[in-house]
Parts: structure tokens; sequence; C-alpha cells
């Protein structure tokens, strides 16, 4: 699925256009996040590189993790 990937309030999301026109926001996978500040770590302004190149491609993943009480779709990128 194509999607752009979006950060509000601290927090990674990929939205997509549905359908019925409704966009729908999946947090961005763990894994995702981590690999992200990874990377902020060797380029000034990771956030700012992101909005400037939106677009992703992604799947939807259930992610279940100990503390959570039941399992959220996550979006999970796609190595292009």
């Amino acid at each position: 699925m194509k999607g752009k990937m979006i950060k509000k309030e601290n927090v990674w999301y990929v939205t997509r256009l549905e359908e019925n026109e409704w966009e729908t926001y999946y947090p961005l996978h763990p894994h995702d996040v981590e690999q992200i500040k990874e990377v902020s770590q060797r380029f000034d302004n990771i956030d700012a590189r992101i909005a400037a190149y939106p677009d992703v491609e992604f799947e939807i993943y259930d992610w279940w993790e100990t503390g959570l009480e039941e399992v959220i779709k996550v979006a999970k990128l796609v190595k292009q």
C-alpha cells in the first residue's frame, strides 16, 4: 500500500486515503521507529527529511506487546 508518513504529537504515523475517502492513521511499527531513532544519530533533522519526502510503501500488521490490552494495527514500512 502507499501512504504518507507524518508525525503528530511526537508519534510517527502512516496515513492513507481509504475507499470512502476518510484518512486512516496507523502508528508506525516499533521496529521502524527504532530505525528512525538510529538514523537520526547520523543525519541532521531527520524529521524534516521525512517531511520533505513523506511517500512510503507499507503493509499493515497486527502488533501486540506485553502491557497492551489488545492487538493494534500498525504500519510496517516496505523497503523500496
